[in-house]
């Protein structure tokens, strides 16, 4: 038969269950639910919503954190990049979908070719374009962005997400998304979401 229990211990609430199992056998608990003593609440296997029991359809994950962005050519890396400031990212992830943002100024890169790569994502892309939206700002001008020319479009960083080796956007349609057009004094910044 199943079995459930309740238990307070240490200022936490614990609900735990079991499935079916042979007759004077040990149970096998599962969790269902915590709440902690800081007050918190944990469901260690998903949340379910309404009369829902779909696999699929349970949330059960929400992550906050950052991420450093790595810029690569597709047909070689630069030898070296000096950035204005140190690349940094954000993310965050509810379940399957990811969204980062970031943020880097190349000051002057050396080197390299094809389109231009953003390496370093949080999270590996799902397989093909992942079901990913985005956009990217850009920056044309000089070392202080004093007088910058401010360039919006999406398709710089909106084709490709692929999978593999932690994952990476890419532009594979548009040729001014060479490495050579983001080389010296571009700063960049962008928010895309897209799917593991």
């Amino acid at each position: 038969a199943k079995a459930s229990t309740y238990q307070q211990y240490d200022g936490a609430h614990n609900f735990r269950v079991a499935a079916s199992g042979s007759a004077d056998a040990a149970i096998s608990w599962n969790t269902g639910f915590e709440v902690l003593n800081d007050g918190k609440a944990r469901a260690k296997n998903g949340l379910l919503f309404g009369t829902d029991t779909a696999a699929a359809n349970t949330l059960d994950d929400y992550e906050e954190g950052t991420w450093t962005p790595v810029v690569q050519g597709a047909a070689g890396n630069p030898s070296s990049i000096n950035f204005s400031t140190a690349p940094s990212g954000r993310y965050t992830k509810i379940g399957r979908q990811v969204t980062i943002s970031f943020y880097l100024h190349i000051n002057v890169a050396t080197g390299g070719s094809g389109n231009f790569q953003l390496h370093g994502v949080p999270f590996t892309c799902a397989s093909g374009n992942g079901g990913f939206s985005g956009a990217v700002s850009l920056y044309y001008g000089d070392a202080s962005l004093s007088d910058p020319v401010l360039k919006i479009d999406t398709s710089y960083l909106s084709i490709i997400c692929a999978s593999g080796a932690g994952g990476y956007f890419s532009n594979v349609t548009w040729a001014s998304a060479q490495l050579s057009a983001f080389a010296n004094n571009t700063a960049m910044a962008g928010t895309v979401t897209y799917f593991v």
